[in-house]
């Protein structure tokens, strides 16, 4: 029959349990010097090693030929059948199934009698925060004088729902969460022992998705050899987990550094894998802290953090390429949308949010501002910063230009605009007064249309609309960001205003007409009533009208 590897591979022997040298430490000293409490109260994060310690007392306890070391032989009778689970005198009792105070009351009736084979009857009670009250009242009496041939052992996840009562009554001894460097290196052991292939930075991304937990660890072993037949690679663990592996989320904020597009298309990508909001999440926050940390603290730092030798490269070579308050900001980003995540965010709304915070503001974000570049299967193209400005006027003339004659609404809105670049971006700042002239320019039709002029004729990356102080950023294929405070830009080449006439209007004849003087600064206006022969007309209402239309409304004046 076929075990389990966290079953097959579970410590024999105290010198075999990983990452809890204090625990062992007390139980063996207290094992030479025979002074063994009554009743242990075991604590700690799940799979760090509570059962299985228990189990270990329990041999060491009962072992017919225990070493000068405390170590059980695991030879005689009594230690294998403890192993097997056979031996009659070691009980193991799910305090979730157990809870009531009728099952504490047969197991105290049971005490008092003598052991079948041992030297000692081991209760050993796990999950036991999940007793009732009238259970731990009951149990009391028995946990704090128990017979001398009876040690109980109670195991727990949540020490602080134990009654004080209970914990006052046993020896408490904590676990702690075992360190990804020591589970690598017991996965390491086991896949020798299994004869599995493996790659190092497979090993360190199982021992980070564990969390601490040896026997998670082992399980997810498992499940990635079933995966990649035998063999372990970085490839078999990001098909296991849909995406988001510490190695494909580095490759992913490199992109977002200088390839935006690229890699925000690469997230969405992940997103459709399948990958949840909360372990992408927690990935960049720890990603971006730890980017944080070895920017602020550089070599000194790596000590502190649990990584494999090509993380620690990488962070190396990473960290100095961002600005330091920008990875706090992303800090802070992650650590809000948390809480939102596990509430059910949808993951069009996770990458709205996203998108608010990076898509315009990263290339403005990076230490030295070093220029993005275009995706593999996209043509490189210069920065506007490097063109121009009168090569750049010319380019934006011809932007007007079409849309004059494909899309006039949206010509007429960019009319009282005033255009910028900076550092492949074009932006578009609208007078507080116009918030016609912004939203029209922001609907989906006229922004598409928008960015895709402005990347033929002056090789645009990105396009920025800003009104009132807030800005929406426009990238091709991507959807809108929410408004967002406008970013300040430190070099920004603004454009002569460019007006066309459209070509629909050249060539018409023009005809007489009245022309109402407008105040100064309304040339704009006087242009286009030029192009349309178009007249502007004061219409004011007589009282007649008014009573006309009072009547139409079902008013009638009675005098």
């Amino acid at each position: 029959m076929y075990i389990a590897l966290y079953r097959k591979y579970r410590p024999q022997r105290f010198s075999e349990v990983v990452g809890q040298d204090s625990v062992v430490k007390v139980l063996k000293n207290t094992l030479r010097r025979k002074k063994v409490s009554h009743a242990y109260l075991l604590s700690g994060p799940r799979g760090s090693g509570k059962t299985t310690m228990a189990r270990l007392l329990a041999k060491a306890l009962n072992c017919e030929r225990l070493s000068d070391d405390a170590e059980p032989c695991n030879a005689c009778p009594s230690c294998q059948s403890i192993a097997r689970g056979e031996n009659l005198d070691v009980m193991e009792i799910d305090g979730a199934s157990n809870r009531g105070i009728d099952e504490v009351r047969e197991l105290k009736s049971h005490v008092a009698l003598s052991p079948f084979s041992s030297r000692y009857k081991v209760y050993i009670i796990d999950e036991v925060h999940m007793l009732t009250e009238a259970a731990f009242n009951a149990l009391l009496k028995t946990l704090e004088e128990p017979p001398a041939h009876v040690v109980f052992t109670l195991a727990t996840t949540a020490p602080h729902k134990v009654p004080v009562t209970i914990r006052s009554r046993c020896q408490h001894l904590p676990f702690q969460r075992i360190s990804a460097s020591l589970m690598v290196e017991r996965l390491r052991q086991v896949c020798v022992s299994e004869d599995i292939s493996v790659e190092e930075e497979a090993l360190w991304e199982m021992a980070r998705q564990a969390d601490g937990s040896l026997r998670d660890a082992l399980s997810f072993l498992e499940q990635a050899v079933a995966l990649g037949e035998g063999d372990l690679t970085v490839e078999v663990i990001n098909d296991l987990l849909g995406g988001g592996s510490r190695f494909e989320l580095e490759q992913l904020v490199m992109s977002l550094r200088d390839r935006p597009i690229s890699a925000l298309k690469k997230f969405k990508e992940m997103l459709n894998k399948g990958l949840s909001l909360e372990k992408l999440s927690e990935g960049l926050f720890l990603l971006f802290r730890d980017l944080w940390i070895t920017h602020e603290w550089g070599d000194a730092a790596l000590a502190g953090l649990e990584l494999s030798e090509e993380e620690m490269r990488f962070l190396l070579d990473e960290a100095p390429m961002w600005d330091s308050a920008f990875l706090r900001t992303a800090m802070r980003f992650c650590a809000n949308i948390m809480p939102k995540v596990r509430m059910g965010l949808r993951d069009d709304v996770f990458l709205g949010i996203f998108l608010d915070l990076f898509s315009d503001t990263l290339k403005l974000s990076v230490a030295g501002g070093r220029e993005t570049e275009e995706t593999e299967d996209q043509e490189s193209s210069l920065p506007l910063a490097s063109a121009s400005v009168k090569d750049a006027t010319a380019g934006w003339q011809r932007v007007m230009e079409r849309l004059s004659t494909d899309n006039f609404p949206l010509y007429c809105a960019m009319l009282s605009a005033e255009v910028g670049l900076a550092l492949g971006a074009v932006i578009i700042s609208f007078p507080d007064d116009h918030p016609f002239d912004f939203h029209a320019a922001a609907a989906a039709r006229c922004a598409g249309q928008l960015i895709s002029l402005c990347k033929e004729e002056l090789n645009a990356e990105s396009v920025e609309l800003r009104w009132k102080g807030q800005g929406v950023a426009l990238a091709p294929d991507l959807p809108l960001s929410p408004s967002s405070p406008a970013k300040e830009v430190s070099s920004v080449t603004l454009l002569a205003p460019t007006f066309a006439m459209p070509e629909a209007l050249k060539g018409r004849p023009p005809r007489e007409k009245h022309r109402l003087e407008q105040p100064d600064g309304q040339r704009q206006i006087q242009q286009i009533l030029s192009w349309f022969d178009g007249e502007i007309l004061l219409v004011k209402k007589t009282e007649e009208e008014e009573e006309i239309r009072g009547l139409e409304g079902g008013e009638v004046n009675v005098e």
